[in-house]
């Protein structure tokens, strides 16, 4: 029988899930979909508000770095129950639950992903060269290695590579955190930012070195860091009145807009000068910091703002939002190039106002139906009954691999007694 800490029934409401990083995950989706969307329909954002024109187009156009925001929000919830049993909030968990875990939600959905483009490629998509390479090198995520291979099934697939590898690391640096946090997150803050003055240096900006795991080692290292000031936050009562809600309330919403700003006034210009982003690389440790700060700030502020980035949509999002990230850009890219639909009158469809809106709100029904019905037909029954499906898919393939040991040939029969000693 396990004995829980006393902690623990005192703080399970408040460790047990944390609303913000719902909220986070919908936003990352939505501002990834809208990036590759806007950049297929190249549609602009104008917002009129009290006689004043607003551009708001850089909110469509910066959604590439949704993906930085899930390498943060992977690297909170990974080791968040490392650091809610170093706070003795829960019981430790085991290398294998971990693995187990990381397992059952990313590989199902992944290779079903797979084997729907390799299936409907002649039909719907873009069949690339060596069919069979390709699909070996996805499953043994290593295709971001190699030019040849890394977009070549679905562009977006490449993150995902980064967060298997970085899950293969992962027992070393969670070892390495819970000894020195501060030492470690430093550590692999410095590794990023060096390897990105690295590889900006020496090459061009469509390399695909600037999409290394060590590239953005310093968000999952943000994240990781996120897990245990919060940790700390609750076993220090950071929020138990309302008053010390009230001023996390105030630091969330300046680092809200501390982070907008960020993201309008540096991030976006660094954009504007290279479409393909590699001149920012040198900054992007400042914008980890800010994810840090504005997801702590919220986890401890009052439930009003809680509630502004963890409503009911963004929480639907967050809950489809992986199968939605494996399904939008083929689902998008199909509907365009390949059944030309919605059809436009224009001969360039993007100079169409109508055909841009039409399309973007078709690609975005269509793909978040694919990531619905799979989310909610596979992804959670296996989350939920995983261990039990698995245990009885390892029993029949033991008694499959009996059966066929016993049906095999075997060679002639030797008479007992006359074997050679």
């Amino acid at each position: 029988m396990i004995r829980f800490p006393a902690r623990l029934s005192a703080h399970s409401e408040r460790t047990a899930n944390i609303p913000v990083l719902d909220g986070l995950r919908g936003i990352a989706i939505l501002w990834v979909l809208a990036f590759h969307l806007s950049w297929l329909t190249a549609i602009q954002w104008h917002v009129s508000f009290g006689g004043q024109a607003f551009d708001l187009t850089y909110l469509l156009r910066t959604g590439f770095l949704g993906v930085e925001l899930f390498f943060f929000i992977s690297g909170f919830c990974i080791f968040y129950p490392y650091a809610q049993h170093a706070f003795g909030f829960r019981p430790y968990q085991t290398l294998g639950d971990f693995a187990f875990r990381r397992a059952i939600k990313i590989v199902p959905s992944y290779l079903l992903s797979l084997l729907f483009v390799a299936a409907l490629a002649p039909v719907l998509f873009f069949p690339s060269q060596n069919l069979a390479w390709q699909l070996i090198s996805h499953v043994l995520f290593i295709f971001n290695f190699s030019a040849a291979t890394v977009s070549a099934l679905n562009g977006v697939l490449w993150s995902l590579a980064i967060e298997v590898q970085f899950y293969l690391l992962f027992p070393l640096l969670c070892r390495a955190f819970q000894r020195s946090a501060i030492v470690t997150f430093t550590g692999l803050s410095a590794i990023a930012i060096v390897y990105r003055f690295w590889s900006t240096a020496c090459c061009d900006s469509t390399s695909i070195v600037h999409y290394q795991l060590p590239a953005f080692l310093d968000f999952f290292a943000c994240g990781m860091l996120g897990a245990q000031i919060y940790c700390y936050g609750i076993s220090r009562r950071f929020s138990e009145d309302v008053r010390s809600m009230r001023w996390w309330t105030v630091a969330a919403v300046a680092s809200l807009i501390a982070l907008t700003a960020f993201v309008r006034y540096v991030l976006w210009g660094f954009y504007l000068q290279n479409p393909n982003g590699v001149d920012r690389a040198d900054i992007l440790f400042y914008l980890g910091v800010g994810f840090l700060v504005l997801t702590i700030t919220t986890a401890f502020a009052g439930r009003t703002w809680q509630s502004l980035l963890s409503n009911k949509p963004l929480v639907f999002m967050s809950v489809i939002s992986y199968n939605l990230y494996l399904y939008h850009l083929i689902v998008s890219m199909s509907l365009l190039y390949r059944l030309h639909f919605p059809a436009s009158k224009a001969r360039i469809p993007q100079t169409d106002p109508h055909w841009q809106i039409s399309f973007l709100v078709i690609a975005a029904a269509v793909s978040i139906t694919v990531a619905t019905i799979v989310t909610y037909a596979i992804e959670r029954p296996l989350l939920r009954h995983g261990r039990q499906l698995l245990s009885q898919g390892m029993k029949r393939v033991a008694r499959w691999m009996s059966g066929l040991a016993k049906s095999w040939p075997t060679g002639p029969s030797v008479p007992r007694g006359t074997q050679s000693a």
